[in-house]
């Protein structure tokens, strides 16, 4: 589980909260502006892409060891990589 506090506010938390609204939506697509934070690890981040396809921009504040071996893991992925490739035009059809 993300262990950590930020301006105290339990991450381990907000982990468990967006993979909640994520079961919740079923969205097919996660974009994300990144900041995923450096207590990601590649076990937590799979249940998460196990339920959507997370596409994210680089940012100041992730484990950018982790991030750049994660790949979205859906059949309809393609097997997109998470961290998103500079110019690349990504379609997300539904």
């Amino acid at each position: 589980m993300i262990r950590g506090f930020f301006r105290s506010v339990d991450e381990s938390s907000a982990w468990k909260w967006l993979l909640t609204i994520v079961d919740y939506h079923k969205h097919d697509y996660l974009p994300s502006c990144s900041d995923w934070g450096t207590a990601i690890n590649e076990t937590e981040f799979y249940e998460l892409l196990r339920k959507t396809i997370v596409l994210t921009i680089y940012g100041n504040h992730g484990n950018m060891k982790v991030l750049t071996r994660l790949y979205s893991t859906r059949t309809n992925s393609g097997g997109l990589p998470v961290l998103m490739e500079d110019a690349r035009i990504y379609n997300c059809r539904y």
